[in-house]
């Protein structure tokens, strides 16, 4: 019996150990979050993730029907994935925060469109700049969207 008690004891006082690092935070002051926001340009900014469990939303006005975006991230652990929206709702990006990756969107309709940006205990730095693109844009740069759920 004793040693049953004694085996117990020890799992628990184990698992307690393992559990005392999880700690979900969500973006706060220490993150510096800065966000510039004009019609044809946005950026977003957060440093100092630790692992960061959090959503931001930001409608943004685009004039034209296309957005080139700069990622400048640096994010080792965890995940932040960037979405972008038209005006119509219609999901033109959905890939993760990258360090130095140029890309652009699908063709979309201009007017407010929606960024989201959601973070998945992110650890590190993002940068992430969006800027209205007139035209047809470089084919080679947009990526594919990953598959989305059928209802």
């Amino acid at each position: 019996m004793k040693r049953t008690v004694l085996g117990g004891l020890v799992l628990l006082a184990a698992a307690s150990a393992a559990c005392q690092d999880i700690i979900f935070k969500t973006l706060g002051t220490e993150n510096a979050v800065s966000v510039e926001n004009t019609p044809g340009t946005l950026r977003f900014q957060a440093s100092n993730l630790d692992n960061v469990h959090d959503e931001v939303d930001i409608d943004w006005e685009n004039p034209e029907g296309r957005a080139a975006i700069a990622h400048r991230s640096f994010v080792p652990h965890g995940q932040v994935v960037v979405t972008v929206s038209d005006a119509a709702g219609v999901l033109l990006y959905s890939t993760p925060a990258e360090y130095q990756l140029d890309n652009q969107t699908q063709a979309g309709q201009p007017g407010t469109w929606h960024v989201r940006f959601q973070f998945f205990g992110a650890r590190g730095r993002v940068d992430v700049s969006l800027t209205a693109l007139a035209g047809e844009g470089d084919p080679e740069l947009v990526p594919p969207l990953p598959p989305q759920p059928s209802p």
